[in-house]
């Protein structure tokens, strides 16, 4: 059982010194299991031939089970990294507390923009037949439909500024663990529930280990040796172009800040009161529009602060997740003046970065999703220094992911000859 044990410590100790390197991964690159027999085999022989107390020899070994990183939805990958963002950085469990509090804010929040269905309403008030006789504001309705077409308008150039140079890289998504992934095959296997704790430790390693439109994180790798260098925007919305993944990414914070903006909103009266006496005019009377345009345009304004927010996260600065009075910047006023299409304030930045707001996205999405874009990620990255590297040769070293039954035969310079399996 030592000599086993032994040999196959000396066979995982042959890991990939470049995926180590890179991303303090432990697997062993192997193209078949009949490969790691050899390898093992080389070892336990070595190991059975020296004198010892029980002469033996190997009769049979047949290697079972041996699991990819691409197997189980990339369960091994998620073991790897959980193991060393356990040993490596311990602390950052005590942020715990915070990010349970945000999810609790979020978990409910439609990520994507707001929904423009009060739209219907306004197309039937812009009909006078509708309502004959009933004085109706058509310069308030034309701002709305304006508001409208700029919220459904290229996101990206609304938020970055000009003068901000945004990565043109883009690649090829073919032959991708991503995309060689099989639905319903072993690759795709449902693993067990994560707890809240590891999927912030997966989520931090992606923050600290990939980089972003905000951040670089610490290796030796070559920008340009780089397929795509929004490695963070990529692994949450996997776009084939550093543009694509950024647009996404931008889609996505305006609508997580429109919604908590919302909340804001519909919390205090006063907001509420100002939007009602906004709509009056444009509803002609009818309680009913009028109930539905105010819901509209309350949802129009807090995505003009998200406009504003995204635009100070963009550029480095920070916004609290959850706004007070003196956080809320975009007055009724200036939203109908469309103020929010000009810079923000210059508010000295307080609450939480693009890179907490990027932590919040990693710990909502999708697990397989994650895993096998991590898989693209580093594929693409190793591949920059060791061309025919490929994640599906590797092979994890998680104890009990490899099962291993030899059998062996006592030397027959012995009185007494039998097997035993271990």
């Amino acid at each position: 059982e030592m000599a086993v044990n032994s040999s196959m410590d000396s066979v995982m100790s042959q890991y990939n010194r470049n995926l180590w390197d890179m991303y303090h991964l432990l697997f062993l690159e192997a193209e078949s299991e009949e490969a790691i027999e050899e390898s093992f085999i080389s070892y336990l022989d070595f190991y059975l031939e020296q004198d010892n107390l029980y002469p033996m020899k190997r009769k049979d070994v047949k290697m079972i089970n041996a699991e990819r990183m691409t197997d189980k939805a990339g369960s091994a990958l998620e073991q790897e990294i959980l193991s060393y963002m356990k040993v490596r950085i311990p602390d950052l469990a005590n942020d715990l507390g915070s990010v349970e509090a945000i999810l609790d804010i979020v978990k409910g929040v439609d990520q994507e923009k707001p929904d423009w269905a009060a739209k219907e309403c306004i197309d039937e008030v812009t009909d006078p037949s509708t309502e004959e006789g009933v004085e109706i504001d058509w310069e308030k309705i034309r701002l709305l439909d304006r508001l409208e077409e700029i919220f459904r308008g290229d996101l990206l150039d609304l938020i970055v500024e000009d003068d901000v140079e945004i990565s043109t890289k883009s690649t090829r998504l073919q032959g991708i663990p991503s995309k060689e992934r099989m639905i319903g095959s072993r690759t795709d296997e449902r693993v067990k529930e994560f707890n809240l704790l590891e999927q912030f430790l997966i989520s931090e390693y992606c923050l600290t280990n990939f980089d972003s439109f905000r951040s670089r994180c610490e290796r030796t790798l070559n920008p340009d040796q780089q397929k795509l260098q929004y490695e963070q925007e990529y692994l949450l919305f996997g776009k084939e172009s550093d543009r694509k993944n950024l647009i996404k990414t931008v889609e996505k914070l305006l609508g997580l800040r429109g919604a908590l903006n919302l909340s804001y909103l519909m919390g205090k009266p006063e907001c509420r009161n100002e939007v009602d006496m906004f709509t009056l005019a444009i509803s002609g009377g009818n309680a009913y529009i009028q109930v539905v345009l105010s819901f509209f345009v309350l949802s129009l304004w807090a995505f003009g602060e998200a406009v504003w927010d995204v635009k100070l996260l963009m550029g480095g600065n920070s916004v609290p997740v959850l706004k007070d009075r003196s956080d809320w910047n975009l007055s009724m006023e200036e939203f109908i003046e469309l103020r929010f299409l000009d810079d923000p304030p210059g508010l000295a930045g307080k609450g939480n970065d693009y890179q907490d707001y990027l932590r919040i996205l990693f710990m909502l999405m999708n697990r397989t999703d994650r895993n096998f874009r991590i898989m693209d990620v580093i594929q693409w990255n190793v591949q920059s220094v060791q061309e025919d590297f490929r994640v599906e040769d590797c092979v994890s070293n998680v104890v009990d992911a490899t099962e291993v039954e030899i059998t062996f035969k006592k030397k027959p310079d012995t009185d007494k000859i039998g097997e035993h399996n271990v």
